[in-house]
């Protein structure tokens, strides 16, 4: 679908103007393009009308805003305004329940309250152990296999075992194949969902749709797992390092209110969904635009080289590998799991000079923005210099963690943790790609490829 751009039309009887986008009669094919390939829609509309954009999607207009300072507005300086009154938090809330990522007002800032001290510097950098050593173990299995490597059924399998063990001190490894499955099928049935015809009734009428027989078994049997190991800590007389213990400890400084059973499991459910398979993706990526781009590999070996020396890297290290932290951040850049989320306008709002109503439905897309050549030089690059100097890096043209008071809590945790495991594996592997084939996003719940990458680990010698 291709546009043409347009100027913005006065708002009747008021001096602000509507945001510029296509035309109403263009609504049903906006919508199942939208739909369908919701990637290239929002670019498109990008490149064509700017920062701020109106689109209808038959029953009701969206709001696209993907110009840091529209961004910045919604996200923070006037956050509040900005709710998560919408269909896919509605859905999500079903999906995975009251938690921080869905909760709303005081119910979520007391949330962010009782868990912050959770994501405490300290308390993460005592992850850091395990982080390497699962790296680590799973290297030797790729080595002492000698097999081509599903590089996303592999990242996923690691983010997972330190999943496990950083909430439950659990090895999670036998149920790791029915986790993967409840899981998959949990962000197959938001994408049912957001592709079906029905969507924006749904989303008029503000609650969201029945759930599938499918969902329904996997959500049992995630219960079933998180309440037993639940009750299983309970039943121990010393608690173990984790976030789970942590979680059971955890009391409100106002009320002196623990977290009930159902709190904690929703939180631990996000967690696992959330904390493993963003990291897990973000690496993904990385492997795959350092397999493209020799020279960064290059640089990259160099670093973790010279800093490490034959040694496993240590929490210590993370001050010292700013170039391995810059590739992942900027496969994040061009590949953000969460390529897009919604807002809701409480009241009349003016961004970037356009006139935002009340009840509007604000869509964000870190993608967008964050590829965008308005912001970025040379944005299609994969180019991790540009997290290195300020000249490059716009902080607020990049926003996959969020932003704000509502900021991820989990940012320094994924950022930490994918930083360790490239330095972990770089220093010992070369992951080669098995073909040359071309290689798409794909926009589920997640930004996935769209096929699966098999990689060959080759090891990497050493005269330190």
């Amino acid at each position: 679908m291709t546009f043409s751009p347009s100027q913005p039309t006065k708002q009747s009887g008021a001096g602000t103007p509507n945001p510029p986008g296509p035309p109403v009669s263009n609504a049903l094919r906006s919508l199942r393009s939208f739909q369908r390939q919701p990637l290239d829609f929002l670019a498109q509309l990008e490149r064509a009308y700017g920062g701020v954009v109106r689109f209808s999607t038959g029953l009701l207009p969206v709001y696209l805003v993907t110009s840091p300072s529209g961004v910045r507005q919604i996200l923070q300086t006037n956050y509040r305004n900005y709710s998560k009154q919408t269909f896919t938090y509605a859905m999500a809330k079903a999906l995975s329940g009251e938690n921080l990522l869905t909760s709303e007002g005081a119910n979520w800032l007391r949330r962010r309250r009782m868990l912050q001290p959770l994501f405490h510097r300290k308390v993460l950098e005592g992850f850091a152990g395990v982080m390497v050593e699962v790296a680590q173990s799973r290297l030797q299995q790729w080595l002492s296999n000698d097999q081509p490597i599903d590089l996303v059924a592999e990242m996923m399998a690691v983010t997972l075992d330190v999943a496990g063990r950083t909430l439950f001190s659990s090895d999670l490894s036998d149920a790791t194949p029915a986790i993967r499955q409840a899981l998959n099928t949990s962000a197959g049935e938001v994408l049912r969902q957001f592709q079906s015809p029905l969507a924006v009734i749904w989303t008029l009428v503000g609650f969201p749709p029945p759930r599938s027989q499918a969902w329904q078994q996997a959500n049992r049997y995630l219960d079933e797992l998180i309440f037993g190991l639940m009750e299983e800590r309970r039943k121990r007389e010393e608690m173990s390092p984790d976030m789970l213990s942590l979680l059971l400890q955890t009391v409100d400084e106002e009320t002196g209110e623990p977290l009930s059973a159902q709190e904690i499991r929703d939180e631990i459910g996000i967690f696992l969904t959330a904390g493993h398979e963003t990291t897990a993706l973000g690496l993904t990526w990385a492997w795959l635009c350092l397999a493209q781009n020799p020279e960064t590999e290059a640089r990259l070996h160099a670093e973790v080289d010279r800093v490490l020396a034959g040694r496993t890297p240590t929490v210590a290290d993370l001050t010292q590998l700013p170039y391995t932290q810059a590739v992942f951040e900027e496969a994040l850049r061009l590949y953000p799991p969460v390529w897009g989320f919604s807002r809701r306008a409480m009241d009349d709002d003016t961004i970037d000079g356009y006139r935002i109503p009340a009840g509007a439905r604000m869509m964000l897309s870190p993608y967008v923005t964050q590829r965008s050549q308005r912001y970025w030089e040379e944005p299609a690059l994969f180019r991790p210099e540009r997290f290195l100097t300020d000249d490059t890096y716009q902080p607020d043209a990049y926003f996959l963690f969020g932003a704000g008071p509502r900021q991820c809590i989990g940012n320094r945790f994924a950022l930490m943790e994918g930083t360790l495991i490239l330095a972990t594996i770089a220093q010992q592997l070369r992951l080669a790609r098995l073909d040359s084939k071309p290689i798409a996003a794909m926009p589920l719940a997640t930004l996935r490829p769209d096929r699966p990458i098999y990689v060959q680990a080759y090891r990497r010698y050493h005269s330190y």
